[in-house]
């Protein structure tokens, strides 16, 4: 009784998986499709004009600000491959972090709305020195 169950859970893993898979396919001569006609339809310069190329779709679906991009990578094979989609660094360094707190001090309603989260933050028996020191030298 337990092999049937088992039997028919993967069966219908499989169907879903195999639908999943056509569904995908569908989607990719779909999406093919409709860049053809583009393509016949306008000039290169156009479509460069108009964020239609393939980069311009890859920064849309990546749906992060360009800043976090990293326009700055080595040319290798994998990267001519992409034809100049940039690649998106994870986090942000230390460098970085201290600039966005002394454009945070710049603005005094998210300077002070940023302390006033951060404080309600901090648990029990944790000071605050580590804040009261960044406000010092802001104010530096």
């Amino acid at each position: 009784d337990k092999q049937r169950a088992d039997l028919l859970k993967l069966k219908r893993e499989k169907k879903r998986m195999a639908k999943e898979q056509r569904r995908k396919e569908r989607r990719n001569r779909i999406e093919k499709k409709r860049k053809a006609q583009l393509r016949r339809a306008f000039e290169p310069v156009q479509l460069v004009e108009n964020f239609c190329t393939e980069r311009d779709d890859a920064i849309r679906m990546a749906d992060a600000p360009e800043r976090y991009y990293d326009w700055l990578e080595a040319p290798t094979a994998a990267a001519s491959k992409r034809k100049g989609i940039p690649k998106l660094v994870d986090g942000i360094t230390d460098d970085e972090e201290e600039q966005a707190i002394w454009i945070m001090g710049k603005i005094p309603a998210i300077h002070s709305e940023w302390f006033a989260v951060s404080s309600t933050l901090v648990t029990p028996g944790e000071t605050m020195a580590e804040e009261d020191d960044l406000e010092k030298k802001e104010r530096a």
